[in-house]
Parts: structure tokens; sequence; C-alpha cells
């Protein structure tokens, strides 16, 4: 529905709204695919060799920060590194190849930095690392758990960015592209409370990035989505009962959102019952 939205479910209880989307087909069809783009996703690792990503990945491109080892692959590690290659795949899962998935630019270039996995000790040489590289779009999909208090952003990590977005690309500068949040909302237990700004997390209030908000698809802000005078832009993203955005998953149904374990909590489609996705190679996400 995000990047044509006729009003459909989408594995959902309520229907999307119809025409809200990111008008992506226009785009596509003005010849603006993402051809020559190069994203670095630093996330929980990204399955490179996915039947719908392997030939978007940029071969010795990836960092493995649970071994330091520059230009290798950085698949997922650990049983919870799964987040990463959902959302390299909804930014660059290859289009019109007959497989499950369309990424917003399905012909743009993507390396994983995979700094999020349990695996890794986050230190200052990660942290200038991840913003730092030939790469024309850094994407960061993850937030601080901020709650009452500020999360100051790391001064080695904020001076990288300086230096990427001053120097790369012939001094045209790279661009940083963060989630606001998704702490707009709190449970303890049974009672819910709103709270949390997007500023309080020191990542996001640099003039270095764009701060993305969610909205669902009813183009309504999403109920977790973090607010704040940081934020840009808002874009299309998931919500429970709202229609999902299919993507790409870990492969093999012991493996990623499509995991078994997590039928409870997600769609049908995720799991080993759907014979829309009988080898669990996508899920949808919200």
């Amino acid at each position: 529905w995000h990047i044509q939205n006729r009003g459909q479910k989408s594995f959902s209880t309520y229907p999307a709204t119809r025409s809200v989307d990111v008008n992506m087909l226009t785009t596509s069809d003005e010849g603006s695919t993402g051809t020559g783009v190069r994203v670095c996703v630093a996330d929980s690792g990204v399955e490179s060799t996915h039947e719908d990503l392997s030939a978007n990945m940029i071969a010795g491109a990836s960092v493995d920060y649970s071994t330091f080892a520059w230009g290798t692959s950085a698949d997922p590690i650990d049983d919870e590194d799964n987040h990463g290659t959902d959302v390299a795949g909804l930014i660059a899962a290859v289009a019109d190849n007959g497989k499950g998935s369309r990424g917003i630019a399905p012909e743009a270039q993507v390396a994983s930095k995979n700094f999020l996995s349990e695996s890794v000790v986050i230190d200052a040489s990660v942290l200038a690392d991840i913003a730092d590289g030939v790469f024309d779009i850094y994407n960061y999909s993850w937030g601080s758990s901020v709650l009452y208090t500020f999360y100051e952003i790391e001064a080695i990590f904020e001076a990288q960015m300086l230096d990427s977005v001053t120097n790369q690309r012939a001094g045209k500068g790279s661009v940083f592209v963060k989630a606001a949040g998704n702490e707009f909302q709190y449970r303890v237990p049974s009672l819910l409370y709103r709270h949390s700004n997007a500023n309080f997390d020191g990542n996001n209030t640099t003039p270095y990035t764009i701060v993305v908000g969610a909205y669902n698809a009813a183009g309504v802000k999403a109920n977790y989505a973090s607010v704040g005078s940081a934020l840009w832009v808002s874009a299309p993203s998931g919500q429970s009962a709202y229609p999902q955005m299919v993507t790409t998953d870990r492969t093999g149904c012991n493996k990623g959102y499509a995991n078994i374990a997590y039928a409870g909590y997600v769609p049908s489609f995720n799991t080993l019952n759907s014979s829309l996705n009988p080898l669990c190679r996508y899920d949808v996400v919200f």
C-alpha cells in the first residue's frame, strides 16, 4: 500500500485509505529507480544471499563489527538480528523478478553495517565507522529508549557525520536518514502512557540528519511514532490492525520474523501457516 494505495487490506483488520502513499510509481515511470545510488544500512545485519536482495548488495562494502572484518559480509549473527533484512527490503528489494516484494528504490545498491547485533560491542571506532564510507545515503532505522531524559549524541559520531556531509560525493555530501523513534506510547502494564519526544534522542538533533516520523495506511500518525521539532518529514509505516508492508525476511521458517515462535504476535503471512509465503522468506512489518 505504501507504493500504490488502492484501499487494500494487506493482512489487516481495516483497509487502507486510498491514495495515501508515496506516489513512487510515478517516480519509477519517470526513470528514477535508484540506479547508481549506494545505500548503507547500519542496523542488525542484512541477509546478503536473500533471493530478493543479493543482486543489489555491494560486494566488499559491508562490515561485521563482531570481528571487525571490514569489506566482508555483515549478515545477521544472532537469532534476534532480523530488523536489518526487513529494512533493506523496504529500500531496495529487486522489482519485477517474480519474487516476493519490491523496494522503494529497486535498483539501488546496499551495504550492511551490522552494529546492532548483541554480539557487537559498540565503541568509538564503531560509531565513527557507521557514518563513514563511499555512500550516497546512510539509513538509520533505530532510536534510543528515551523516556524522560535527554540522550546525548556521541561526539565522535557527530564529527564523522559532519565530515561525511561536507566531503563525501565529491563535496555534495552524503545524506543521513534516521527514524524519529517508537517511543510515543508506553504501557505499564495495562495503563497507557503517552510520552517521549524525538528531541530527547541527541542522535536526532544534529543538522546533518533527515529525521523521519511514521504514519499508517489511513494517513494518520502511527500510534507508536515519536513526535517533536526534530522531524523533517513523515513516511509510511505499519501499525497493528492497519495494512502492513511486505518486505524481505531472513530465509527459513526457523529464522527472522517469520519464525513460528512469533505466530501469536504477527499476522499469519509471517508463519508456516501461509501458502503465500511457504519458505518464510518474507514478512509483513508494523
